[in-house]
């Protein structure tokens, strides 16, 4: 695009979250997407609910999606310190059972997305769903 346009690309018709990015790229090219979006496997979720979280490679066209019995908010990158490629640091986001009654912080390692999550806490009180944030270093 010329200075001062942009691109508009639809991905997919599919219900999904804010598409994010890697935050340090915001206004940059960036190679990657990552979404939280209905699957189509549950016909009991709520407006806002999520069941799967994917990742575009808007350079090749290809996705990669994780599965799960939890309802999702929206996805953050979280850069790894030191880390400068996009897929260098963690993907962060809200899990909620479905019986509404338990949230976890949810954590999976970028460059192995969609594998298993590195991490799971706990939270000591459901959160909503629509939770919305960034990632900022403590500096």
């Amino acid at each position: 695009p010329e200075i001062g346009t942009m691109d508009l690309t639809h991905i997919e018709e599919r219900p999904s979250e804010f598409g994010r990015i890697d935050d340090r790229r915001t206004g940059q090219p960036h190679r990657y997407v990552t979404v939280s979006r209905k699957s189509g496997r549950h016909d009991d979720l709520e407006n806002g609910e999520f069941d799967q979280l994917c990742r575009y490679d808007m350079a090749t066209g290809e996705s990669v999606v994780h599965d799960s019995d939890m309802v999702f908010g929206e996805v953050v990158f979280a850069p790894r310190a030191g880390g400068t490629e996009e897929l260098d640091g963690f993907y962060l986001t809200y899990g909620t059972d479905h019986s509404a009654q338990h949230s976890w912080l949810v954590i999976w390692d970028a460059a192995s997305f969609p594998s298993t999550p590195v991490a799971r806490v706990r939270m000591p009180q459901r959160i909503p769903n629509g939770l919305h944030g960034n990632w900022l270093p403590a500096e």
